[in-house]
């Protein structure tokens, strides 16, 4: 609800603004009817005389009200807010009130003063300036009803009643006439009045609303940051166990392959077969925990997307290596077909992960021998596809299929929670594309991407200079820096990358990586090749890994590096992508951080 006071207030300030021009307009009008009513020939001094005394005070009474509104507008300015309380606004609207009073006086004065029974001419003259000034006050005066009332009747009824008293038919009737008028006037007076105090409550409650609507706002996007601040926070601690579990799971079952190479007793049979399942079950879980947190930031709209040039191949090769080892624990073949000469423009990180999932599903689902991931130029547009020979899908189960948690019934046997393929929709949507699927029962299925081809080919990433050892060689001379606060993550990393043949020296804390920077010098026995760090360190004095990876490589220019992260912030995850460094997402099957950490020890040393 409006409150009243507000609603009095408007009113009593718009009656005020409005007067000046009603006041002028009274105190013409004035001179007007003390020059017309004079009496012709100057044949009554003391008439006359009388008439320019009504105008005088007329005049006294208009100045004395320019003074009133005078005095209004200066409480208001000094007011607080430059707002009245209720009773100073109707003691400035009883105030108006009475002057209006006093005015209509000060013309009902007039119709009796000047009425003339026989002269008709100047007493017509005088009936249509009363209703002309009663008219006239509509406007300004009904926007507070009884300024309105207080001046109509004075100024009108005294001029009726005398035409009425005369006597004679037409003056009569002339009187009822005034008198309609007058009625009609207030009548209408009073609808216009309703109307604008509507006006008013509804302005009031349209500002109101626009406030509700501003905090409602304001109080969703500090939900939304909150949620977006959690949404990082659990995001990354999750996936941090989720991570070196992955990595312990994959290292234990390589250690006991190793360990009983060739032994057939039961206990390492099992042992063997108990480590795969758990590798498989990490794998699931993390899986599902990936799937769940990414349909999360994107549904809150936490996934930065910034467009840049990348070479197609490049990208299907990169998928193809990720999930060489699933297809092959599947007997799936993958093969690329892509020119090396196609580049588009997209976000680089969305892309590769709608080419991952659809891969990843077609692996999964497929029950031919190969999948097939290719590129073709087709209308100006790269189409980045994957085809596979799977059992197809029908064309009532392809319009569910995009949406989060549908499975359909031939795949209940696989896991997963059905999110693979809403990702990929919400990805290619917030890319302005759309993902195209051709499918029928037992044709198999093809999966596409439409996107703008880039004109301008970028050089192809240089090799290793010669002389300089390969990641498949023993890597003599070579050494890794691995840095993670997370004590779990930081003992499954380091056991990767000495599973790649590097020498490995780890560090908990970015403390503690300076320190032993600052220490080795100029020893270029000491000197590393590759440092694979975590963005997040625990720091207290701020310093994360990309702000170690600057402080290593001032020391160090030529110094590879490999950021493994969990990170979903949209504005870290722009700073990542904005530094040229590769990255790798926690959680990550081994076999695909060692892939990156292969393209990472394959490419230039860093300028």
């Amino acid at each position: 609800m409006t409150p009243s006071h507000s609603v009095l207030f408007e009113q009593v300030q718009t009656l005020y603004r409005q007067s000046g021009t009603t006041f002028i307009g009274t105190l013409l009008a004035g001179a007007v009817a003390a020059i017309v009513l004079q009496p012709s020939g100057h044949t009554d001094p003391a008439a006359s005389q009388l008439l320019w005394s009504w105008l005088a005070v007329v005049a006294l009474l208009t100045a004395s009200r320019f003074a009133m509104v005078r005095r209004f507008f200066k409480k208001v300015r000094t007011a607080p807010n430059q707002r009245m309380d209720d009773a100073r606004a109707r003691s400035a609207a009883h105030a108006f009130a009475t002057s209006s009073f006093m005015s209509g006086c000060l013309w009902g004065i007039l119709g009796l003063m000047a009425f003339d029974a026989h002269a008709y001419v100047p007493t017509l003259f005088l009936g249509f300036l009363l209703g002309g000034m009663v008219s006239g006050a509509l406007g300004s005066l009904s926007v507070y009803y009884p300024a309105f009332v207080a001046y109509a009747i004075p100024s009108v009824l005294p001029f009726a009643v005398r035409c009425i008293g005369e006597g004679q038919r037409e003056f009569a009737g002339f009187g009822l006439l005034t008198l309609v008028f007058m009625l009609v006037c207030l009548g209408y007076g009073r609808g216009l009045n309703r109307s604008l105090r509507n006006s008013i409550e509804l302005r009031f409650e349209n500002a109101q609303l626009v406030r509700d609507l501003a905090a409602a706002r304001d109080r969703a996007e500090l939900a939304s940051a909150d949620k977006t601040a959690l949404l990082a926070a659990a995001t990354h601690d999750l996936r941090q166990p989720a991570y070196a579990a992955s990595l312990f799971a994959a290292g234990l079952k390589t250690t006991l392959a190793r360990a009983f190479t060739g032994s057939e007793q039961p206990a390492a049979v099992q042992a063997q077969r108990m480590a795969g399942q758990l590798e498989a079950s990490v794998m699931a879980f993390n899986g599902l925990l990936e799937g769940l947190l990414d349909l999360a930031q994107l549904d809150a709209g936490a996934t930065p997307l910034a467009a840049s040039p990348l070479r197609v191949s490049a990208l299907l090769d990169a998928v193809a290596s990720t999930l060489a080892a699933t297809a092959a624990q599947r007997h799936v073949r993958l093969r690329v077909l892509a020119r090396p000469d196609l580049w588009v423009s997209a976000p680089p990180d969305a892309l590769q992960r709608i080419v991952l999932n659809l891969t990843s599903n077609a692996i999964k689902f497929t029950t031919g021998s190969s999948v097939l991931l290719f590129a073709r130029l087709q209308s100006g547009r790269v189409h980045l596809g994957v085809a596979d020979s799977g059992p197809g899908i029908s064309e009532a189960d392809q319009q569910r299929l995009f949406n989060a948690f549908v499975r359909l019934p031939q795949n209940r046997d696989q896991a997963g929670l059905g999110l693979g393929l809403a990702i990929v929709k919400r990805l290619a949507a917030q890319m302005d594309a759309q993902v195209a699927l051709k499918s029928a029962p037992g044709r198999g299925s093809l999966f596409s991407i439409a996107l703008p081809r880039h004109a301008g080919a970028r050089p192809v990433p240089q090799t290793l200079a010669a002389g300089e050892a390969s990641p498949g060689a023993a890597f003599s001379g070579w050494q890794a820096l691995v840095l993670d606060d997370d004590p779990m993550a930081l003992a499954a990393t380091t056991q990767v990358v000495r599973d790649l043949g590097l020498p490995v020296q780890p560090f908990d804390s970015a403390e503690a990586a300076l320190a032993w920077l600052a220490q080795a010098g100029s020893d270029a026995s000491r000197q590393p090749h590759l440092l694979v760090t975590d963005l997040h360190l625990g720091d207290t004095e701020g310093r994360d890994g990309l702000l170690v990876l600057a402080a290593f490589r001032q020391r160090l220019p030529g110094l590879r590096a490999l950021v493994v992260t969990g990170e979903t912030a949209p504005a870290q995850l722009q700073r990542i992508a904005g530094s040229g460094v590769a990255v790798v997402r926690k959680p990550c099957q081994p076999q695909a951080l060692q892939a990156a950490l292969r393209d990472v020890l394959s490419s230039a040393p860093s300028a």
